[in-house]
């Protein structure tokens, strides 16, 4: 009798066994088909806003962020979480700027560690006003020349792409690069003279501007560009390119 009890606690527990191998086994296929279809597919979940709306507002207390849902992929070469979203908006100070796109990086081992946590960020626009993007622009570098922008440059709109990269402490590094087009847009001399209907399209980086397909007036005068490059060399600019007008 002694015999058959043991033979059957040493059954049952040998199923016992099995079953939670068996469970084991499924639970970790099922990890591994999530972490695949999150590293491939994303997810899209509205879960993460107010996290994303936190990192944002770290760099800049006055700005925050409109989200729809954002599409999350998993790097797990990188220990980062790629985030997506579309059309969202950045306010500030009772403003909008429209945007098209946002991308990025979301650093889990810096979360974890209570750092900024934001690697890289693309931001792809709609046409906003120039003014909405200067002030804006001044929030990050409230310098003299931006000053002088707001009050110089009116009307006209502006689209762009601008891929960023921060450090650790959240500033901006110098690889950033940006890119897009300016329409009809008009600045106000200081003797008030006014250059108007400025169109151009441009591609910024630290050491090299690049301007194309440029075209503004000045009283009678038209003047047109098909590029201009200004390359910074250690703090001497230097100028190339092409201007013409309607006669020469």
């Amino acid at each position: 009798m002694v015999k058959l009890t043991n033979f059957w606690k040493v059954l049952y527990t040998k199923l016992m066994i099995k079953k939670i191998l068996k469970l084991g086994v499924i639970l970790i296929l099922i990890l591994v088909i999530f972490v695949f279809y999150l590293s491939y597919f994303g997810i899209e979940t509205k879960r993460f806003n107010q996290l994303i709306k936190d990192e944002i507002t770290k760099s800049n207390k006055e700005i925050d962020i409109e989200l729809n849902k954002v599409k999350i992929i998993l790097n797990l070469k990188k220990l980062s979480v790629g985030l997506k979203t579309h059309d969202p908006k950045i306010i500030f100070k009772d403003k909008k700027i429209k945007l098209k796109k946002i991308k990025t990086n979301f650093s889990i081992e810096s979360f974890l560690n209570k750092d900024f946590a934001v690697e890289n960020l693309f931001i792809s626009t709609e046409e906003n006003t120039i003014s909405n993007i200067i002030s804006l622009a001044r929030l990050y570098e409230n310098n003299l020349q931006m000053l002088i922008f707001d009050k110089l440059i009116k009307d006209g709109s502006l689209n762009a792409d601008i891929n960023l990269s921060f450090d650790e402490k959240g500033k901006i590094k110098n690889n950033y690069k940006i890119k897009g087009s300016i329409k009809n847009t008009k600045i106000n001399l200081i003797n008030n003279q006014i250059i108007r209907n400025i169109s151009f399209d441009f591609e910024i980086e630290e050491k090299l501007h690049k301007y194309n397909n440029a075209k503004i007036e000045f009283e009678d005068l038209k003047l047109s560009s098909n590029s201009i490059k200004i390359i910074n060399n250690n703090n001497y600019f230097l100028l190339e390119g092409d201007i013409k007008n309607s006669n020469t």
